[in-house]
């Protein structure tokens, strides 16, 4: 008998989260393609564990609340991570890619919410804010990036801006000045991809 799954509110997360949903499954299934679009899915996720690191976005997990994690259910994608919205982003990214390169077409959301997250179970606010933004605002081919993702997302930025500033106040290079500015225009670059 498998141990029984207990859940405290204390096990729920804050989490950077991108939800995406297959368009077109559905039909697919009726028109009698499911194992098509089933090694369509498949040969996606090859491509994104075959040329990338999901734990975390260039380098080494230090903290297991900095792993980037990814579940697959149905015709629904989920990455998230307690504290690397950059590694949820760029991978959001790559999920699109690698789907669009085997002629599927998703509609998502990036959004900051609470969950409960283990290889058994998935729950929370969170993936019920990501699924509403992704079923009622992104009813066509894109991803809607939530304000609380993007306020998340600057409030760490600043931080990492201001411990740069602090090592090295009196020899502070013009890249460190216009770090902000530099991640800001990337994001709103891959924001227009993502939205556009």
């Amino acid at each position: 008998m498998s141990e029984k799954i207990v859940i405290a509110n204390s096990d729920f997360k804050p989490h950077f989260i991108a939800y995406f949903d297959i368009l077109g499954y559905k039909q697919h299934v009726a028109k009698g393609r499911a194992v098509e679009i089933a090694n369509k899915i498949a040969s996606s996720i090859e491509g994104i564990w075959d040329n990338f690191d999901m734990r975390k976005y260039g380098g080494d997990v230090s903290a297991p609340e900095d792993e980037a994690k990814l579940k697959v259910f149905l015709d629904n994608f989920i990455i998230c991570s307690e504290r690397d919205w950059h590694a949820v982003l760029q991978n959001a990214v790559r999920v699109q890619m690698y789907l669009a390169l085997n002629d599927v077409l998703v509609r998502g959301s990036l959004c900051y919410g609470d969950l409960f997250f283990s290889n058994e179970f998935l729950c929370g606010d969170g993936i019920v804010l990501a699924h509403e933004i992704e079923s009622q605002t992104a009813i066509y081919p894109r991803v809607i990036v939530d304000k609380p993702f993007i306020d998340e997302a600057k409030k760490q930025i600043d931080a990492h801006v201001e411990r740069l500033r602090s090592k090295s106040p009196q020899n502070q290079s013009d890249f460190v000045k216009d770090y902000p500015t530099v991640i800001y225009g990337l994001g709103d670059s891959m924001v227009c991809f993502l939205v556009g």
